[in-house]
C-alpha cells in the first residue's frame, strides 16, 4: 500500500499529467450529479471498477471519503475535495495499492444547457512515480482512450436511466 499526497484544486494546473475530455449528454445536471453519488452505479459504467463504499454518511461535501475497489482487487481510498451540488465533484486519492502513484485526482464539472441537456468536463490528474512515469510518457495517449471511452460509457448509462 502506498499513501499518496493529498492534493487540492490547484493540482489540475500543476499535475505532470492531466486529461481533459468534454461531452454533452442528453440528461440535467441534477440526473447525472445524482448518479454520481449513487455507490452502485459507478461499476455499471467504469469497467475498472468493481465497488464503490461511502465512508462518510450523507450529506456528502468537501472532506467526504469513500473506498473504490477495482475488479483486479486493488483499491483507492479517496477524499473530496470539492463538491457543489449539481455542479461540480473532485477527490484525491489518499492511499492506493495500485503501485506508481504520488499523486492522483479527478473532477467532474457540469454545466445545464438548453432542452435538459448537460456538458460535463471530466479531466484526470497524475503524478505518477517510477515506471509509470514513462508509460504515460509513451502511451499517455491511449491511457486517454480509456477515459474517453469510460465517459462515452457514462453517456450511454445515463441517457438510458
Amino acid at each position: 500500500m502506498a499513501i499518496c499526497r493529498t492534493v487540492d484544486m490547484s493540482f489540475f494546473d500543476t499535475a505532470p499529467k492531466v486529461f481533459t475530455n468534454t461531452l454533452e449528454i442528453d440528461a440535467s445536471a441534477g440526473t447525472i450529479f445524482a448518479s454520481f453519488q449513487r455507490a452502485e452505479d459507478w461499476p455499471l459504467w467504469v469497467d475498472s471498477i468493481a465497488n464503490v463504499e461511502w465512508k462518510t454518511p450523507t450529506p456528502f461535501g468537501i472532506g467526504t471519503t469513500r473506498r473504490v475497489t477495482f475488479t483486479n482487487d486493488k483499491f483507492a481510498d479517496e477524499l473530496f475535495i470539492a463538491w457543489q451540488e449539481d455542479k461540480q465533484m473532485a477527490f484525491c486519492f489518499t492511499e492506493t495499492d495500485q503501485p506508481g502513484t504520488h499523486a492522483f485526482a479527478e473532477d467532474y464539472q457540469l454545466t445545464e444547457l438548453p432542452g435538459g441537456r448537460c456538458k460535463l468536463v471530466w479531466r484526470v490528474a497524475f503524478d505518477p512515480a517510477g515506471v509509470s512515469k514513462l508509460i504515460f510518457l509513451l502511451f499517455g495517449f491511449a491511457i486517454n482512450k480509456v477515459f474517453k471511452t469510460a465517459l462515452g460509457e457514462f453517456k450511454v448509462f445515463i441517457e438510458q436511466k
